[in-house]
C-alpha cells in the first residue's frame, strides 16, 4: 500500500502548478520577471532597449531579446533589471552557466534584489545544486521574510530529498503567507505537499486532512484517489472493537 500511494503522491505533487492555469493566472513559478516601474537606470536609450528586449521575451523571441538586453547593459553596466532579464533569456536557451553568472552580477550591484536571488535559485535547481539553491532562497528570505515563494521552494526541495520534518515546516510557513484569494494554486500545491510529507512520517490522519484541503481549491481526481485509498487502509488497520 505504501509504495503505491507514495508513487501516486509524487506523481501528483511534481507536476507544475501551471496545470491549474485555467483557474488562476499565478503559475507558482520562482522566476520573477517583473520589476518596479521606476528602473535603476536613468539612460533613456538603455531603457528603450530594455523595453524592446522585455517585449521580445514575452513574445517568446528570446534569441532576439538577447542582443537588446546585452546592448542595454553595455550602455549602463549597473542596469541590474536588464541583467535579470538577460539571465532569463539564457535560462530559456538552456545556457545555465551564463544565466547563473548574470544573476550573480546583478546581486553584486544590489544585494537587496530578491528577484535575482529567486531566479538564481531556479538555475541552481535546474543544475542540481542543492546547497546553492538553498542558500539563494535563504538570502531571499533575509530580504523579505513575508514572501511565501522561498518557503514553498524550500519545502519542495526537502520533500524531494525526503527530509519530511523540514519540508513540513517550510510548507506551513508558505501557507501562512499565501493569500487564499490571490494564490489558490500555490495554496493547493502547498497543502498537497504537506499531505505527502505527513504520509512520509506515517501521520496518516494529517496526510488525509491536508490532501482534502488541497482538493477544496481544485478537485483533482488523482488526489481524491489517494485520499480514498488512505482512508480505506487506515480503517482496515484499526483494531476491531
Amino acid at each position: 500500500m505504501k509504495t503505491r500511494i507514495i508513487c501516486l503522491l509524487f506523481g501528483v505533487l511534481l507536476v507544475s502548478p501551471s496545470i491549474y492555469a485555467q483557474n488562476s493566472t499565478n503559475k507558482g513559478t520562482p522566476i520573477i520577471e517583473n520589476h518596479p516601474s521606476e528602473l535603476s537606470t536613468t539612460n533613456e536609450e538603455a531603457k528603450r532597449l530594455y523595453d524592446i528586449g522585455s517585449s521580445l521575451i514575452r513574445d517568446g523571441k528570446v534569441e532576439e531579446a538577447e542582443k537588446y538586453l546585452t546592448d542595454a547593459i553595455a550602455i549602463d553596466p549597473n542596469f541590474y533589471e536588464a541583467m535579470d532579464h538577460l539571465g532569463l533569456v539564457y535560462k530559456r536557451m538552456n545556457r545555465l552557466s551564463e544565466a547563473e553568472n548574470m544573476y550573480l552580477e546583478s546581486i553584486k550591484i544590489t544585494k537587496e534584489n530578491i528577484v535575482s536571488y529567486m531566479n538564481l535559485a531556479n538555475i541552481y535547481s535546474m543544475q542540481g545544486n542543492v546547497p546553492g539553491f538553498t542558500e539563494a532562497l535563504l538570502r531571499a528570505l533575509a530580504i523579505d521574510p513575508n514572501n511565501p515563494d522561498p518557503y514553498f521552494q524550500l519545502g519542495n526541495i526537502f520533500t524531494l530529498r525526503k527530509q519530511f520534518d523540514l519540508a513540513i515546516g517550510f510548507a506551513k510557513m508558505a501557507i501562512e503567507r499565501y493569500n487564499e484569494d490571490d494564490d489558490p494554486v500555490d495554496l493547493a500545491v502547498s497543502y498537497r505537499m504537506l499531505g505527502l510529507n505527513y504520509f512520509g512520517i506515517r501521520d496518516y490522519e494529517n496526510a488525509i486532512t491536508y490532501l482534502e484541503k488541497a482538493n477544496l481549491f481544485f478537485k483533482d481526481p488523482g488526489i481524491q484517489e489517494i485520499i480514498e485509498e488512505l482512508i480505506a487502509n487506515t480503517r482496515e488497520s484499526q483494531p476491531a472493537l
